[in-house]
């Protein structure tokens, strides 16, 4: 089962990952950099996008609990409100990508709570940069949930020592560190460029630090 749930946290992977070399092939156009912040960029971008598909993967121990400590059993049902969940969760998490890209590409910012107090928020289309991103989202998305559906489709019944044992890796993974400090914005300024610090973050972080500083 650890396996299995392994698989399905790393669907939740490549999504962000990719998000953050599309926005660097705008962002870095023409810019000289070093190689050692890039490589910063990548680990520390891991970091953040590992704690978001922690979250994510977590709902699935949730969902799955009663199964564990109780008497019910996954059936074909719960297989398909799993499926449901990762269409929503993903497919929000495309929209909110594109237009953090969006208003990114009109401000040169990341999404923050000006964008929630604008007046007119940029949409992805009306650019053709915006374009290119929302064509390429949605073929990672199709990939995406056909991994995510695959692994759910195969999914095991499990007993309560393995369903802890993921629960404890999935509270490391989200709290993103072994020392005193979990992780949080302070690691994303780690490079001595600005322009790298911003690719960082992913978008779900991006929008949760927006809507905090919002509200």
């Amino acid at each position: 089962m650890i396996r299995s749930y392994v698989q399905f946290f790393f669907t939740w992977i490549p999504a962000p990952f990719i998000h953050r070399l599309l926005f660097a092939t705008w962002l870095l156009q023409g810019e000289n950099f070093k190689w050692q912040d890039v490589a910063e960029l990548v680990g520390t971008g891991l970091r953040f996008d590992a704690m978001v598909a922690g979250y994510l993967s977590a709902v699935l121990l949730i969902f799955i609990a009663p199964t564990v400590f109780g008497s019910l059993h996954l059936t074909q049902t719960g297989r398909r409100l799993l499926r449901l969940y990762c269409l929503v969760a993903a497919g929000a998490l495309t929209t909110l990508t594109s237009l953090d890209f969006a208003w990114f590409l009109q401000t040169g910012t990341r999404i923050n709570s000006a964008w929630i107090q604008a007046q007119a928020v940029p949409l992805p289309w009306s650019s053709v940069e915006g374009v290119i991103m929302v064509m390429v989202l949605m073929i990672i998305l199709a990939l995406q949930l056909r991994w995510q559906w695959r692994c759910l489709t195969t999914f095991p019944e499990i007993n309560w020592i393995r369903w802890t044992a993921c629960a404890v890796l999935t509270a490391v993974v989200i709290r993103g560190s072994f020392g005193e400090q979990h992780l949080d914005l302070r690691f994303a300024q780690v490079t001595n460029s600005a322009k790298i610090n911003l690719l960082i973050v992913p978008t779900a972080y991006a929008w949760d630090q927006a809507l905090r500083e919002r509200w």
